[in-house]
């Protein structure tokens, strides 16, 4: 299991994004009609930030801030930890949890290529322990 990358996670995966000037509302309906619970912001191709549901709650809920106004680079989290797609499984896991965060961009080339978020690891784990037991499973003997 210590093999398995991120990048058996992120495969077929299409990442959203958002621009620094899109709007809370915007981005919000973004991650709705996409189900997701985070965006990366990017400028041009730059990675600067992430927009989280946290954000949404205690930046701009909780702060009392107009979702049609303020911009998602006045509240996103700037400078978010990153992975490679080629970064081990259990590795992204420990940055999550030593960060405390729950959603992770994956970067090639200086590119957001994907997110990974805290409930997809759980799920994956899952797979590779069935994926596991039916092989030893199958192992004559």
């Amino acid at each position: 299991m210590t093999d398995v990358c991120v990048a058996s996670l992120i495969r077929g995966r299409q990442v959203v994004v958002q621009p620094p000037s899109a709007t809370v509302r915007q981005a919000v309906m973004v991650m709705a009609e996409n189900d997701i619970g985070a965006v990366p912001v990017v400028q041009g191709r730059h990675l600067i930030g992430i927009f989280t549901e946290r954000d949404v709650l205690t930046r701009v809920i909780a702060a009392g801030r107009d979702v049609d106004q303020t911009r998602v680079e006045e509240v996103m989290t700037r400078r978010p930890e990153t992975v490679t797609a080629d970064c081990p499984l259990l590795e992204a896991l420990d940055v999550m949890i030593e960060g405390k965060i729950r959603h992770l961009p994956v970067m090639a080339d200086g590119i957001v290529v994907s997110l990974v978020s805290l409930r997809d690891i759980p799920a994956e784990i899952h797979l590779l322990h069935r994926r596991q037991a039916a092989e030893r499973d199958a192992e004559p003997g």
